[in-house]
């Protein structure tokens, strides 16, 4: 476990990273393109790939949006539902990998709390949530909190990219850590050593 905030915040950042790195190595395999990325599921109600992964930057854009826009501590406020759809991450490979790559660099520098110590850690930062149910609901969350929330969301949408490319008869392509928790893939690296 975590002893110091700054343990804590390198664990939160190293686990977001990690999650994202997925999604980077099968964009940069030869397993899909972008007729892979976006040919509609017939078993998941017209999805794609690509929509999944757009789906998954779309609220690490948000959040991380939210943090820069309350510089100096200030208290962020997120609202997951106001998504702006961007196609060409859907259907270009390349567009996909820049935008996942792009997102990475800015969790190191966005996440990380200042070193002087002039600033609460950033991962225990209060944010503001605004979550539409259709009734607009406000909550409060953290920054940690929020990052964590994040990062297992983007595993079960690839998960679902998982489900498309099994149906596109590209499962076997697809790197076997892609859609799979990190406490999942430790706890099957502990059974293996067991």
């Amino acid at each position: 476990s975590a002893d110091t905030p700054s343990e804590a915040e390198e664990s939160m950042i190293s686990c977001a990273l990690q999650i994202l790195a997925q999604a980077i190595e099968l964009l940069r395999s030869s397993a899909i393109g972008d007729e892979e990325l976006s040919t509609p599921s017939q078993g998941a109600s017209g999805a794609t790939v690509g929509k999944h992964l757009r789906h998954v930057l779309d609220h690490y854009r948000l959040l991380l949006d939210s943090v820069e826009a309350a510089p100096n501590g200030g208290q962020p406020f997120i609202d997951y539902d106001r998504r702006v759809r961007s196609v060409p991450i859907e259907t270009s490979v390349q567009s996909a990998l820049q935008e996942f790559e792009y997102t990475q660099r800015r969790i190191r520098s966005v996440l990380a709390t200042p070193a002087d110590g002039s600033v609460t850690p950033t991962m225990e930062r209060v944010v503001t949530l605004q979550a539409t149910t259709p009734i607009i609901q406000e909550f409060k969350s953290t920054i940690g909190r929020e990052v964590w929330h994040v990062a297992l969301h983007s595993i079960h949408h690839f998960a679902l990219a998982r489900v498309i490319l099994n149906e596109l008869g590209l499962g076997d392509a697809v790197g076997k850590e892609f859609g799979v928790a990190p406490s999942t893939l430790a706890l099957r690296q502990w059974a293996r050593e067991s």
